[in-house]
């Protein structure tokens, strides 16, 4: 699969501004800003619009849906991320438009392609909640995975 061992985590700074998008992933679940002036959702998650500058979002649940825009697999890192080695790199275009730069796991590094449909697998540690992505069948649905053993998909 494409992670020996779980990445990495920065420490968790504690910000108000994006509490509910951090509220969401601890009860697995996304929820993402959208600008009540142009429409757009807003990525990375912020009480303000990065495309028409308003600061006016509604926080709304998203199923996280969406495909491969591109990725990397990283083959060699230095530090804390060397034990991690291969692991996937890749921006993830929801369905609803916004560019997410994310880990993609429970795959082979061999097998991710550019165009595979995916799906958010959200860690709702109460310390440090995360999404990451897999990749999904035509036969599976679009619901957010959330593992039943909190360090597996790391």
């Amino acid at each position: 699969m494409s992670s020996p061992l779980p990445l990495p985590m920065p420490e968790l700074v504690a910000n108000p501004e994006i509490e509910p998008h951090l509220a969401g992933l601890r009860a697995g679940r996304l929820i993402v800003p959208v600008c009540q002036g142009c429409a757009e959702v807003v990525w990375y998650p912020r009480a303000f619009c990065a495309h028409c500058g308003r600061a006016d979002v509604q926080w709304q649940d998203c199923d996280g849906a969406g495909q491969i825009y591109s990725f990397s697999v990283v083959r060699q890192a230095t530090g804390e991320f060397a034990r991690s080695v291969p692991y996937i790199l890749a921006y993830v275009e929801l369905d609803v438009g916004a560019r997410v730069l994310t880990n993609i796991i429970d795959i082979d590094v061999e097998d991710v392609r550019i165009g595979d449909r995916v799906e958010p697998v959200i860690t709702a540690d109460i310390e440090r909640p995360i999404m990451r992505f897999r990749r999904v069948t035509p036969e599976e649905k679009g619901q957010p995975q959330v593992p039943d053993d909190r360090g597996s998909s790391s």
